[in-house]
């Protein structure tokens, strides 16, 4: 959801993920801290601006600027469904401005060498070869990355 002057209303996004969560773990009966404790990494571009935004742990790479998010200390990442009990968990914005090639990436695939993704033409003209990528190198904790880049 984009504010009026083109911002990422985080806020509002943050009580709208809450409320799906709450909703599922209803639906399934689901205890919100030990099933619903996962990592969201997140970017909008709109313009020429973009916004980077996470809850948990990972990597992003803004333009080249690389920003890994964590350790936290007793591996307890500040992830959203915390929320539930501290009303002060919420995204931290990453990146606020200018931004054409990003990549988002949870904590398994923190440690990749993100750049060299972005590079690669195939993993644009073919997204299943990053998840075969991904595959291959076997990472030790589950592992999302997304490649957003502005068309010339």
């Amino acid at each position: 959801q984009l504010e009026t002057g083109g911002a990422l209303d985080l806020n509002r996004l943050r009580l709208e993920v809450l409320s799906g969560l709450y909703a599922a773990a209803e639906l399934a009966a689901l205890d919100l801290q030990e099933h619903l404790l996962f990592t969201i990494v997140g970017a909008a571009l709109y313009g020429e601006r973009g916004t980077v935004f996470a809850c948990g742990d990972g990597a992003v790479m803004v333009d080249g600027d690389v920003r890994r998010l964590g350790p936290f200390p007793g591996n307890a990442p500040p992830y959203l469904a915390y929320a539930f009990d501290e009303s002060s968990v919420g995204f931290a914005v990453l990146h606020d401005g200018p931004a054409g090639r990003v990549v988002v990436a949870t904590d398994g695939a923190a440690d990749l060498e993100l750049g060299a993704c972005l590079e690669d033409e195939r993993l644009f003209a073919n997204p299943d070869l990053l998840r075969r990528r991904l595959k291959l190198l076997r990472p030790q904790d589950d592992a999302t990355v997304a490649l957003i880049r502005r068309r010339p």
